[in-house]
């Protein structure tokens, strides 16, 4: 009974560090403003299938003095649209655009959202919207290069590959990927804009060391586009441009280029002869032509 005891609280141990792992905050873009009304919570993001997009930047809104604020589909577990800015925009009231960042492409129409004493509400077209339906989530492909400390690309380094949605849960081997000749870690499938992804390295090749940290992010950036990470507290910080599998030892020396095998062409002498022959025909033809003129003014 204590081993099945602890083997569950090591479990138990084990999902929460996930759900805090891999589950991103915008808490440092301000406070949270949830979009409410008169039967608590309301609003969410769903993409064309009707499923709701979990913790999805949908864009930006800016009033002034205050700053940007985050627009965010999260959970519906954590209550759907959320806004993550400036705490003034609790007692904002007006109506402001709402920017598409690049994670995703709105519903056609013009979205904006309308601040009624502090609290926000979803509309497009000028018409309340109760939900956004028919987001197109961004896919973009993801690889990144892989490289000894003299930045030579390493092939034969093995990497695993998982995804996991924002929430901590369903969770997705993507296989095993081993690098090529061009030293790239390609994911295998293009990433989705709306989970995240890591990688951790099985093996190095023979003579080099793994990457460290054991463990890499992969999390679609405010900046856009994909971007290798190794903190996962703040999406927009800490990326990485290339793995690092150091080479031990010292760097190898670089081989000669082998001498061709057939001598290098000196050039053909029979042309120049043939010049100093053309010439010397030439002037003994000009001295024929103007000796007869000498002889003839004697």
């Amino acid at each position: 009974m204590k081993k099945l005891g602890a083997c569950m609280l090591f479990t138990l141990c084990l999902a929460l560090l996930c759900q805090t792992a891999f589950a991103v905050s915008f808490s440092q873009y301000g406070d949270a403003i949830p979009f409410t009304d008169a039967h608590g919570f309301t609003g969410s993001a769903a993409d064309g299938n009707g499923v709701i997009c979990s913790n999805l930047w949908l864009g930006t809104v800016e009033a002034p003095v205050l700053g940007k604020a985050y627009l965010v589909s999260e959970t519906p577990v954590n209550g759907g649209l959320t806004l993550y800015g400036d705490a003034g925009y609790r007692s904002y009231t007006g109506d402001l655009p709402i920017q598409p960042s690049p994670a995703c492409t709105l519903p056609q129409g013009q979205w904006t959202v309308r601040f009624a004493g502090g609290v926000p509400f979803l509309y497009r077209d000028g018409a309340y919207q109760p939900q956004m339906t028919g987001v197109t989530i961004t896919e973009a492909a993801f690889s990144i290069p892989v490289q000894d400390q003299y930045g030579t690309p390493v092939a034969g380094a093995v990497f695993e590959l998982e995804s996991i949605t924002w929430g901590g849960n369903d969770s997705e081997s993507l296989g095993v990927v081993t690098t090529g000749a061009d030293g790239l870690l390609r994911f295998p499938r293009p990433l989705s804009a709306d989970r995240v992804y890591w990688f951790t390295q099985s093996s190095a090749p023979a003579g080099y060391k793994p990457m460290t940290p054991e463990m890499m992010d992969v999390q679609f950036a405010t900046s856009g586009g994909f971007r290798a990470m190794t903190n996962t507290s703040y999406p927009n910080e800490a990326y990485v441009n290339v793995i690092l599998n150091p080479r031990e030892g010292s760097q190898p020396a670089t081989a000669p280029t082998p001498a061709s095998a057939q001598p290098p062409k000196t050039g053909d002498s029979s042309q120049p002869l043939l010049l100093f022959v053309l010439a010397t025909l030439s002037g003994l033809a000009l001295l024929g032509l103007t000796l007869p003129r000498r002889r003839r003014q004697h």
